[in-house]
């Protein structure tokens, strides 16, 4: 990390990135959605807590709150509906009704827990990012484009309320979603958990939400195979040398993995500038024009970087 101006002589500075490392799964109870086993469908699902009922949802018609989600069976080979890429026997249903989901955290309770189980006991480690992949299908029921739903990654603050880390917003069109029969794997990243980050140390809470507007709800989504991957971070000297042309900055990088260069003016917010750079097992290297005002300059691992 390194602060630069246009009018600074820079010799050789000792940088830090942040690099992917190794990846440790973490284990998601019941994230296959096999429990509880139903030969058709149940509306209880294991280790996984519903949201609660909202004030202004009223039940009726035959679609009480908890109905808006359960565990199906994957229909059998050859059936029109059946899921090609379904992980086990069985799959996650969601309506697209907004304030639907489901979340799994160290605190919270399925259909029948009394008390938390706390089988799910995953803590953001300072050092570490965590990295959410899912399998989803999105269109069940003539489901209308532009409906959302949500993942994210959260922690839980010192109340025991949600904390949210990462998020990604999923919007349903024929072109991401062209059938009803394969799931579409989808991921989100945190950043590295930072020693001042209020979620360090914290326990981590995976969610599925709708999202969808009073106008657009209707049709339901699929879920399925939900993974959670640790990735440790590596520190790696990099160097920065000021050059004619602006801040020459290099590093040695691992094949297969994607690096970008990010700017900052305050250390706080960071963006990315210029392209991302894929690594080659060899020294690569960037020059970053000069400008007229200071600014923060680092180097990390690219998010779509396998």
């Amino acid at each position: 990390m390194v602060r630069v101006t246009n009018w600074a002589v820079l010799a050789t500075f000792a940088l830090f990135v942040a690099s992917q490392g190794a990846a440790e799964p973490v284990t998601v109870p019941n994230g296959s959605f096999e429990l509880p086993a139903t030969f058709f469908v149940n509306t209880r699902v294991e280790q996984w807590q519903e949201t609660p009922k909202p004030a202004w949802y009223q039940e009726g018609g035959g679609y009480e709150w908890d109905q808006l989600t359960g565990v199906f069976r994957n229909p059998p080979a050859g059936a029109n509906d059946h899921l090609v890429n379904c992980d086990g026997e069985q799959a996650f249903y969601l309506f697209a009704v907004p304030e639907v989901g489901i979340f799994q955290d160290y605190s919270s309770l399925d259909w029948n827990d009394a008390e938390p189980s706390h089988s799910f006991n995953a803590r953001f480690e300072i050092g570490r990012a965590y990295e959410l992949t899912f399998g989803v299908v999105g269109g069940g029921a003539n489901m209308l484009e532009g409906v959302t739903i949500e993942a994210a990654l959260y922690a839980l603050d010192e109340s025991n309320q949600p904390l949210t880390v990462a998020r990604r917003e999923i919007v349903f069109t024929k072109e991401q979603f062209p059938n009803r029969t394969e799931f579409t794997e989808l991921s989100l990243r945190t950043p590295v958990v930072q020693p001042g980050d209020p979620w360090a140390g914290r326990p981590l809470g995976i969610r599925f939400l709708s999202t969808v507007s009073q106008e657009l709800q209707g049709g339901y989504w699929d879920l399925d195979r939900v993974r959670l991957t640790a990735l440790g971070e590596t520190p790696f000297a990099t160097h920065a040398m000021a050059t004619e042309s602006g801040l020459r900055l290099t590093w040695p990088s691992q094949a297969g993995t994607r690096y970008q260069v990010e700017i900052s003016a305050d250390f706080a917010a960071w963006s990315a500038t210029g392209t991302a750079v894929e690594g080659t097992g060899a020294e690569l290297g960037v020059t970053v024009p000069w400008s007229d005002t200071g600014a923060f300059f680092r180097v990390v691992t690219a998010p779509d970087s396998p």
